[in-house]
């Protein structure tokens, strides 16, 4: 196999507490994608891009349920301190300039992660970087 997922066990498995660290930290990852888009989403939806961000919910919400039952999860004590940083690493901040306030944490939510999306500041962005337009008022 590879390093990371380092021997197989006897069935051709990746080991459970393997499972349950990678599994754990996709929950984290997609679970709070879950969250945001939820939080953005209206009540009516009205638009495309509102339809998108409901289909968008779903399927972080199945992946999440699929996870669950899919993992052979073992207890790790870890686990607890790894998930809390997971957690805060994936608090929403909204894009600047945007006057739509659920568009814009949406927008944020679809990069995944806690760092300004404009190059200006001199800092990398941490995962794949897709600049959303600023929307004229």
């Amino acid at each position: 196999m590879s390093e990371f997922f380092g021997p197989l066990d006897s069935e051709g498995r990746v080991p459970p507490r393997q499972q349950t660290r990678v599994a754990a930290f996709l929950i984290s990852a997609h679970g709070a994608l879950a969250r945001q888009f939820a939080f953005a989403l209206p009540l009516k939806l009205e638009s495309a891009w509102q339809t998108e961000l409901n289909a968008q919910f779903y399927r972080e919400t199945e992946l999440v349920s699929l996870l669950l039952r899919a993992t052979s999860w073992v207890p790790d004590v870890a686990l607890g301190y790894m998930a809390a940083s997971w957690e805060t690493a994936w608090f929403p901040r909204p894009i600047e300039g945007i006057p739509d306030q659920p568009l814009a944490l949406a927008g944020r939510s679809r990069n995944a992660c806690n760092m300004p999306l404009t190059p200006a500041s001199g800092r990398q962005p941490c995962c794949r970087w897709t600049p959303i337009p600023t929307i004229p008022s």
